[in-house]
């Protein structure tokens, strides 16, 4: 069966007659006679009374009918959700973000959509692995997903997720209150080299070690680590402490612990590359495309006030 023919039936249901139907339906009364005619051969089954005037429908008529009304309020139903979608009104919107992306950009932009989009389901996991967000987008199961890469380790996604540049995110040491390098206004990693440590536990192979370790051997010397502590907060605290100094992203340093001092690199900082991602062969939903352009917005403008942590 086809729609057009559940339509056509009930209309001569309605109308009483094929000409009304016809007249209701802008069709000829030929093509709604032949319509109905079609129905019956497919069903096996008389579905209009014509003996009787105005015409009536018959018990399998009048049982087909109910049941299409049913079905056309669903696909009325059904094109009100699209449009809705449409227009971002509606529908899902799965986000996942590391954390200090999460607490800045994500937040700002997410306020925003809110405002204007309110009906839309908006979740947000934390997914702190660059590795683990690209997984979850090929899995299918995020929509959007904030991650970092390392140019300078060669730390690329695949060719197959778009990306779209947010910001780029530069690493500062951070020394505890009364360090000596407290006065510096820049330091370089030459000054690091009797200090000791404090890194994140990635494992020797993360890209965020490669590129510790490469800019002290550049500097002549391997790092000398004391801690291997992944949250950012924590390490604040034991810098803070006394208990050796950090190279942190700029984005994990708000708020900046009281007991540290923050110092940027002198020349050619290390940095990271923050991008929204998406699977390049997934439809780009309205919602999703509308928090993309929000999360732009955000981004220009941590990007602007980054500059401020001291």
């Amino acid at each position: 069966m086809e729609l057009k023919q559940l339509r056509v039936l009930q209309a001569v249901g309605e109308a009483g007659s094929f000409s009304a139907a016809a007249d209701r339906l802008a069709y000829t009364q030929p093509a709604v006679s032949k319509i109905v005619a079609t129905l019956e051969r497919q069903l096996g089954a008389t579905l209009v009374d014509r003996g009787i005037r105005p015409l009536r429908l018959t018990e399998a008529g009048s049982a087909l009918v109910r049941r299409a009304g049913a079905a056309f309020e669903q696909i009325a139903a059904a094109e009100l959700e699209v449009e809705a979608i449409v227009n971002a009104s509606a529908g899902r919107l799965r986000i996942g973000t590391f954390s200090s992306a999460g607490a800045t950009m994500v937040v700002d932009a997410l306020r925003a959509f809110r405002s204007a989009h309110p009906a839309v389901d908006v979740s947000i996991t934390e997914i702190g692995m660059p590795s683990a967000v690209a997984r979850s987008l090929r899995n299918g199961d995020l929509d959007l997903g904030i991650s970092f890469e390392h140019p300078e380790t060669g730390d690329t996604f695949g060719e197959d997720l778009d990306r779209v540049h947010l910001m780029d995110d530069p690493f500062d040491v951070v020394v505890p209150r009364g360090h000596r390098l407290e006065r510096s206004r820049t330091v370089r990693f030459a000054d690091l080299s009797r200090e000791t440590w404090l890194l994140p536990d990635f494992g020797p192979t993360s890209p965020g070690f490669r590129m510790i370790e490469r800019r002290c051997r550049d500097a002549g010397y391997d790092p000398t680590i004391g801690y291997r502590i992944n949250d950012c907060q924590m390490t604040q605290a034991l810098v803070a402490a006394g208990e050796g100094i950090a190279l942190l992203p700029r984005l994990t340093l708000r708020p900046a612990h009281p007991g540290v001092a923050i110092r940027p690199i002198a020349t050619d900082p290390p940095g990271r590359r923050v991008s929204a991602l998406r699977l390049s062969t997934r439809y780009l939903t309205p919602a999703t495309e509308r928090f993309l352009a929000l999360l732009l917005s955000a981004s220009a403008g941590q990007a602007a006030t980054e500059s401020d942590v001291r």
